[in-house]
């Protein structure tokens, strides 16, 4: 029976070619689009399950209640709270620590040297915790003996290419040598654990016996494995009691709480010092998951309201086989069977589209997807599963629709059945062209405010600014010299020294400050940073008032600038002259300008209140050259040149820099990213809901081919036939867009709030939507209505 019933799908397929290929072609796109977005959405919340106990590790979060402005959470702990933890809970099975004491590590390689930032120190129980795949080497315990270190298979490659690099040793100047004994598979990209060399831990000695043990010392990222059976209320309670007898014990002990690793991604943006390079946005997870569920809503309405609508073709081969004996649920089946044939022709089309499409997708959304052997299961499981869902749910309106047909009826006439199933088709449309317009006012919404956030006045200039890392101590205490020599290039305007930069992606120091006459409890979070004397002009930051710095390193070591939030934070009327006390500095500083406020972070923040130090202050000491390249220069000459005078000055370290443009564009990336999905989601959930108009155009014109016959013969002329095709149609449209509007309006503004800086909404993107919709929909139904309008009369009468 089943063979009988594939065999009149493919027939029915056969005889009604455009419609099965208007269905196929909406289910495939529609599918496509869904199976890439769930590829995306599935990754996003995988982040870190890809170790086996991944529900059992998580990770101590330290809690700095310390200062009454507000509370603050720490990556990084005192290295022996694990080692204590470990020691005093027996339901710790393993503890394991990161470090990452430096920013970078210099390679001695082939006579040049190569800096490497995505490298980690760990504890030897390190692959007993976290499931990074060891592929070559020591399997056990590779990190075991000191001096030895793990690599990629990425680093193995860049290095010893196809040779085998076990025992290899690899000389930093830094850490010195260190012996190969493993290569891992590369990190996935949805861990946040992220390195391409992995150390063990340094040979012990007194010094690294004292950081171990020592509660004043930091830097270390402590993960907890939990026994399965925990109780996690129990231990929490148990871990409260603990922290309050380390603290009679041990004024230097803090208050910490567990993370689970699973929740360090979408969860920490609150978490200073963390050791992860990227935090999710479970707003962009609902969305993306929102516009996959679109697609598949609107490619299954599409086949509903076709499969409805040729009910009347379908009329008589139903009533026969009625009268033949066929029962309902054999209709049933067979009309189901026809919609999953549907659907799986469609997932066929959609693996070869979705291969197709993968290096696109990936550039676009940052991934690493791929059709391996590995995963063309998973993805071939993933459309069979979305295909048999779409088919059956799909189906099943149109299956139950036309099993229910009585036979007496349909002999006698091809009168459809109206009433249920005509509102149903309209229902259909118009929930189809509001979740369209959704998409495409979310579009709009987020193009304006990217446009925004490009266009914005920050209170800086990023044009043409090169910045160079600072990473010896040498290059410090050498940075005047290296100015003068930088400065001397022909492409270069002109240098300046800082701690951190505005526009800044890495962590910025926080102190608190308040003014001499003030107590501690008075006292102001702030960020802080430290300028030269040549920092303000080079970025052209407006100095309101007072003077900048003198260049006098006496004179001007313990003065300050304040930023303009920071001048009414600190509740300064005339801040000039004013001293301020800082935490952890012990003499007084003093004011001696204010400068307007500049967004030295993302757009997503408030501008907080910052102060500025002089390049010689007790706080914070400078880590990069700003270079000024002038406007025509020949980049390539003057990066050589600028490596040159590095190398002169630190050989050991190799030359890091960022153009500042580009590093403020990675700030916002994941936006621009979610704008571009936005429109390649609205662009084809229109695509598909106007492929399923086509259709229905089509088939009305064809049902109504002698009317409009009759109507011209009586004198009706081409614009009056177009009108009554297209006025019902489009009236739907005008309904799917006024119940779109408040949806739309809730969704954007609700994503809008991710950012401290907004553009204004208002109403054109949401007139622009609509009407973008319309023309294209009434295109869409004119293309049909004017081929019948212009029919010969005559041969429309004779049509059958």
């Amino acid at each position: 029976m089943l063979k009988n019933y594939f065999k009149i799908a493919i027939r029915n397929l056969h005889r009604n070619k455009v419609f099965g290929i208007i269905s196929i072609l909406g289910l495939t796109v529609g599918i496509t689009g869904a199976t890439l977005l769930y590829l995306y959405v599935d990754n996003e919340l995988g982040y870190d399950s890809l170790h086996e106990q991944s529900e059992q590790i998580y990770r101590i979060v330290e809690i700095d209640d310390s200062q009454d402005q507000r509370t603050r959470y720490y990556g990084q702990t005192a290295p022996v709270l694990g080692s204590t933890l470990e020691e005093s809970f027996p339901e710790i099975k393993k503890m394991v620590r990161v470090y990452q004491p430096v920013g970078h590590v210099d390679m001695e390689w082939k006579g040049e040297a190569i800096s490497e930032r995505n490298w980690l120190m760990t504890d030897p129980d390190f692959f007993e915790v976290f499931d990074f795949e060891i592929v070559e080497g020591d399997k056990n315990s590779p990190l075991s003996e000191p001096n030895t270190v793990v690599i990629s298979e990425k680093k193995a490659q860049q290095l010893f290419g196809n040779q085998n690099p076990i025992g290899e040793v690899l000389t930093f100047s830094n850490l010195g040598d260190n012996t190969v004994t493993a290569v891992i598979k590369n990190v996935p990209d949805n861990s946040h654990l992220q390195f391409d060399l992995l150390f063990s831990r340094r040979n012990s000695n007194t010094d690294m016996e004292e950081y171990l043990t020592d509660w004043n010392n930091y830097g270390a990222y402590t993960y907890l494995l939990l026994e399965e059976s925990v109780n996690m209320t129990s231990l929490e309670s148990k871990l409260d009691s603990f922290i309050q007898n380390q603290q009679e014990t041990n004024e230097n002990a803090r208050n910490f709480y567990l993370q689970p690793i699973t929740d360090i991604y979408f969860n920490s943006q609150n978490i200073e010092f963390g050791i992860e390079q990227a935090h999710g946005n479970i707003f962009y997870i609902y969305v993306f998951s929102a516009i996959g569920v679109f697609l598949l809503l609107i490619a299954g309405i599409n086949y509903m309201n076709l499969a409805t609508a040729l009910s009347v073709q379908r009329g008589k081969e139903i009533g026969i086989r009625k009268a033949a004996g066929a029962e309902k649920r054999q209709l049933i089946g067979q009309f189901l069977l026809e919609s999953i044939v549907i659907a799986l022709l469609a997932c066929l089309g959609s693996y070869f589209l979705i291969e197709l499409l993968l290096p696109s997708f990936n550039q676009l959304t940052g991934k690493s997807f791929s059709i391996t052997t590995d995963s063309f299961a998973y993805i071939a499981m993933v459309l069979l599963g979305i295909g048999l869902l779409l088919g059956i749910s799909s189906g099943s309106y149109p299956a139950f629709y036309l099993a229910l047909i009585k036979p007496i009826r349909v002999l006698k006439s091809n009168t459809e059945m109206k009433g249920t199933s005509l509102t149903l088709r309209k229902a259909l449309v118009i929930t189809q062209f509001s979740l369209s317009i959704i998409l495409i006012i979310g579009t709009l919404a987020a193009y304006k405010q990217i446009d925004y956030i490009r266009t914005a006045d920050i209170g800086f200039e990023e044009d043409q600014m090169l910045v160079v890392d600072i990473n010896s101590g040498n290059t410090r205490a050498r940075f005047d010299a290296i100015k003068q020599e930088m400065a001397k290039l022909p492409g270069v305007q002109d240098v300046a020294v800082s701690s951190r930069v505005p526009g800044e992606w890495k962590n910025i120091t926080q102190i608190f400050a308040r003014s001499g006459e003030t107590g501690m409890a008075d006292s102001v979070q702030t960020f802080f940073m430290s300028f030269d004397e040549d920092m303000l002009q080079l970025y052209n930051i407006e100095l309101v008032s007072g003077r900048n710095f003198t260049g006098n390193k006496l004179t001007d070591s313990l003065t300050v600038l304040l930023n303009e939030t920071a001048v009414n934070a600190l509740n300064l009327d005339e801040p000039l002259g004013k001293t301020l006390r800082l935490s952890g500095v012990g003499e007084p500083v003093r004011v001696v300008g204010v400068v307007k406020d500049f967004n030295y972070q993302s757009l997503h923040q408030q501008v907080a209140p910052l102060l500025i130090g002089y390049w010689a202050n007790p706080v914070r000491s400078i880590d990069y050259f700003s270079v000024k390249l002038a406007a025509n220069v020949d980049v390539p000459s003057t990066l050589q040149g600028l490596k040159e005078i590095h190398g002169q000055f630190d050989p050991a370290s190799a030359m890091e820099y960022h153009f500042l443009e580009q590093q403020i564009e990675q700030m916002y990336q994941t936006d621009v990213r979610a704008g571009r999905l936005f429109a390649i989601g609205g662009g084809v959930t229109i695509f598909i809901a106007c492929l399923g108009l086509f259709g229905l155009a089509l088939f009305s014109t064809q049902r109504r081919v002698k009317e409009i016959g009759i109507r011209k013969t009586l004198g009706a002329t081409t614009p009056q036939i177009l009108m009554l095709l297209t006025t019902d149609f489009m009236k739907l449209v005008v309904i799917a867009f006024l119940m779109a509007i408040p949806v739309s309006w809730i969704l954007v503004n609700n994503w809008l709030e991710n950012f401290a800086y907004r553009t204004d909404l208002g109403i054109g993107i949401f007139v622009l939507a609509g009407l973008g919709v319309f023309i294209i929909s009434l295109l869409t139904v004119s293309s049909q209505s004017i081929k019948a309008s212009v029919t010969n009369p005559v041969k429309s009468l004779r049509s059958e």
